[in-house]
């Protein structure tokens, strides 16, 4: 594969995770919309299922706009991956942390967002970890490599690419 072919490859991944990472923002938003009772029908509990909060509270609104705050992360990050922003790693892991934490508050609605939420912060720290390489550093900075070398670099948005 040469160089313009591998670089097709990552803008392709990259706008497919971006999509992923946008879906899954959104999903977050219905949490904040039962959490304040915006609408009728809801695909979550109004409140926590794992820790005695009441619905309409204080508590379940604060945790509401930690619903929405993560929603909004996860939306930044699709964006700053598609403007080729080294940032979006960072975006992704810190959403996708609370997220978690979220998830896990209210399990019984959603353990597929902690299955995703855990599975996004497995692929950020793998990819930080192979966009070390050999320098130490996990910046999106191109590192000189040759035809066959089997050698990493990382791209301007921060996707790893290895050269066959």
């Amino acid at each position: 594969m040469n160089h313009r072919d591998e670089t097709s490859v990552a803008r392709g991944s990259a706008f497919v995770l971006a999509a992923f990472l946008t879906l899954h923002g959104v999903v977050h938003l219905f949490g904040f919309t039962a959490t304040w009772h915006i609408g009728t029908g809801t695909l979550v509990a109004d409140a926590p299922t794992l820790v005695s909060v009441g619905p309409g509270s204080s508590a379940a609104h604060v945790l509401g706009l930690l619903w929405l705050v993560v929603g909004v992360a996860f939306i930044v990050s699709a964006l700053m991956l598609v403007l080729h922003r080294a940032t979006w790693r960072r975006w992704v892991a810190v959403a996708a942390l609370l997220s978690l934490v979220l998830c896990i508050l209210w399990w019984r609605d959603a353990p597929a967002g902690a299955v995703i939420d855990a599975l996004l912060l497995a692929g950020v720290a793998l990819q930080r970890n192979r966009g070390r390489g050999h320098h130490g550093r996990g910046t999106s900075t191109a590192i000189p490599y040759g035809a066959g070398s089997g050698r990493t670099r990382a791209g301007r948005d921060g996707l790893v690419i290895t050269e066959i």
